[in-house]
C-alpha cells in the first residue's frame, strides 16, 4: 500500500509539473495584477508609483486592485488563510501519520497538487477582480 500510495503521489506530482509550467508569451502580453491597501495613503501611492516606473521599465502591463481599507474584510480573509492552512495542514499530517511518508515529500506533493488546480481552475487565464454588492469594497485603478 505504502508503494501504491508513494506512486500515485509521485504521478501527481508529475502531472502538476506538467500543468504548470509556464508558457512563453510576448512582452506585450503580459499584464501584471497589484493589490493594494490604499492608494490614496501615502504608502500606497509611493508604491504605484515605483511600480508603474518599473512597469514601464520593463514594457509591461499593471491592474490596480485599491482595497480601501476594509479592515473587515482584511479580518475575514486572515481567518479564511488560517482555516485553509488549518485543513492542508490536517491533510499533509494525515499522510505523514498514516502511511509514514516523509513530511517533506507530502507537503511538495500537496503544493504540485494544489497548483495543478488552480491552473486548471482557472486555466491559466489572468485573474479578474469581480466587485462585491455595495461596490464599495474593491475597486480597479487604471
Amino acid at each position: 500500500m505504502k508503494k501504491f500510495l508513494s506512486f500515485v503521489l509521485s504521478a501527481i506530482m508529475i502531472v502538476s509539473l506538467c500543468v504548470c509550467a509556464p508558457l512563453p508569451a510576448a512582452a506585450e502580453d503580459i499584464l501584471i495584477g497589484v493589490s493594494i491597501w490604499s492608494s490614496t495613503d501615502t504608502l500606497g501611492s509611493q508604491v504605484k508609483r515605483l511600480v508603474d516606473a518599473a512597469a514601464a521599465a520593463l514594457n509591461v502591463k499593471v491592474m490596480y486592485v485599491d482595497q480601501a481599507h476594509i479592515s473587515e474584510q482584511v479580518t475575514a480573509s486572515v481567518e479564511t488563510f488560517v482555516a485553509a492552512g488549518a485543513l492542508i495542514g490536517a491533510f499533509n499530517g494525515f499522510f505523514h501519520v498514516k502511511f509514514k511518508i516523509p513530511s517533506f515529500i507530502v507537503a511538495i506533493c500537496t503544493m504540485y497538487l494544489f497548483r495543478g488546480l488552480c491552473a486548471y481552475l482557472t486555466t491559466n487565464a489572468p485573474v479578474v477582480v469581480a466587485l462585491t454588492t455595495d461596490r464599495k469594497s474593491l475597486q480597479v485603478i487604471k
